[in-house]
């Protein structure tokens, strides 16, 4: 497998919990770094979810740690995970999908 940062296609999907009236100011910071969107927020319990899109799993690891390093930030919890292998690869040794044999 190639260590090459265009050649996967990540999606994560995040949990991020802050205090409630933070909510407004965290999303919005978060909103601006790219490769992330929040999708839902629960402003009564502080609770929102976020998919950050990165073409390697270094960069994917990255990216949850600075959301998890986000000023107000209480967690950030990684629910769904998805790597598509690079065009022509699928059901290779190294489409990481396919999983161990």
């Amino acid at each position: 497998m190639s260590d090459s940062p265009a050649e996967y296609y990540s999606v994560a999907g995040i949990v991020v919990r802050t205090v409630p009236s933070d909510l407004p100011a965290v999303t919005a910071r978060l909103s601006a770094l790219p490769g992330l969107e929040v999708h839902y927020q629960e402003a009564t319990t502080g609770r929102f979810v976020i998919t950050l899109e990165t073409t390697n799993i270094d960069e994917e690891q990255k990216g949850i740690e600075r959301v998890r390093g986000e000023a107000g930030v209480i967690c950030a919890e990684l629910v769904y995970h998805f790597v598509e292998p690079p065009h022509g690869n699928a059901g290779s040794a190294d489409d990481p999908a396919r999983g161990a044999s």
